[in-house]
């Protein structure tokens, strides 16, 4: 695991167009896609894994509104506030 900073948002990704598919998801318009990918940069290696498991513990609290935790959110790049983030980071320690 590591901790990368999106450099570049916003790009069709690269599977995103096919002008024939016949099935749209629920979200797209003929011609369109909601596959989008960002550009990132590598920071660091975390100083350990933090399972989803570990996560869902502070579910009710400090990661209460956290996109991962929620039922079905499997993104593999989401918005986290900066409080979210300090809890994060500091739970590498523990």
């Amino acid at each position: 695991m590591g901790i990368v900073q999106i450099v570049r948002e916003g790009l069709p990704g690269r599977l995103a167009v096919r002008p024939r598919r016949a099935v749209l998801r629920p979200q797209e318009q003929p011609g369109q896609s909601a596959l989008v990918r960002v550009d990132v940069r590598y920071k660091r290696h975390t100083k350990r894994v933090l399972p989803l498991a570990e996560l869902r513990t502070y579910a009710d609290g400090p990661l209460a509104e956290l996109p991962l935790l929620r039922k079905g959110n499997r993104l593999s790049v989401m918005p986290v506030t900066p409080g979210q983030w300090e809890f994060i980071l500091a739970l590498e320690n523990r």
